[in-house]
């Protein structure tokens, strides 16, 4: 029921929500998935901050394999 849930969000353009199920549901995956759906750069570095957040606080053994999907995690003013 959930990842219905988390699909009908994304096709409304409600990543911010489906990402926000997918990671308390703990898929991962799905939320990475619905996280590079937004066209707009900002709103992308901000569910990926999350899936970030997310991890370093649950699963901190597997925080460099988000840094390594994302190029979005860095900071774009080289700082």
């Amino acid at each position: 029921m959930k990842k219905a849930q988390i699909i009908i969000y994304a096709i409304l353009n409600h990543f911010d929500k489906a990402v926000k199920i997918a990671l308390e549901c703990g898929d991962v995956e799905m939320a990475k998935k619905w996280a590079n759906k937004p066209e707009e750069k900002k709103i992308k570095k901000k569910l990926w901050m999350k899936i970030a957040k997310y991890l370093f606080g649950y699963q901190g053994k597997k925080k460099n394999k988000v840094v390594g999907n994302s190029t979005l995690l860095l900071n774009e003013d080289g700082s």
